[in-house]
């Protein structure tokens, strides 16, 4: 009797979990971000793209942000020199919340339209991944 008993609760406890999984799963990403670059030429062959992120926790509970990286298109991931392609945060975002974060990218741009990855491939060069640690 108490063996089916423990058997039934565990089943029943893990379908509530399984159905309410919104509150298990934390919702925090990347809610915007913007870029600028500065070239003095057509002629460069690199270009310096400064960015800055909004990471948003919509989750109902408390998360930590660890870091964010950055993923570039496959048709551009070899001109990346150097920058923040990780971006330590190690912050802590109550549901709702949200912080900035910011850095720079250098590219070569040779072979690349205009040489200028922005006009190149507008809006869609990069995105990011965010990763937490829930408590």
């Amino acid at each position: 009797m108490r063996k089916s008993f423990i058997v039934v609760f565990l089943i029943i406890s893990i379908l509530i979990l399984y159905f309410n999984r919104s509150w298990i799963i934390p919702n925090t990403y990347v809610s915007g971000w913007g870029a600028s670059s500065a070239k003095s030429d057509n002629q460069s062959t690199t270009q310096t793209i400064k960015f800055n992120a909004t990471i948003k926790n919509d989750g109902h509970y408390p998360v930590y942000v660890k870091e964010i990286k950055t993923l570039f298109l496959d048709s551009i991931k070899n001109n990346f020199q150097s920058g923040d392609q990780k971006i330590s945060v190690n912050k802590w975002l109550k549901p709702n919340e949200t912080t900035e974060v910011n850095g720079e990218w250098m590219f070569e741009t040779s072979g690349i339209k205009d040489n200028n990855i922005m006009l190149a491939y507008p809006n869609n060069y990069a995105t990011f991944k965010v990763n937490i640690c829930p408590f």
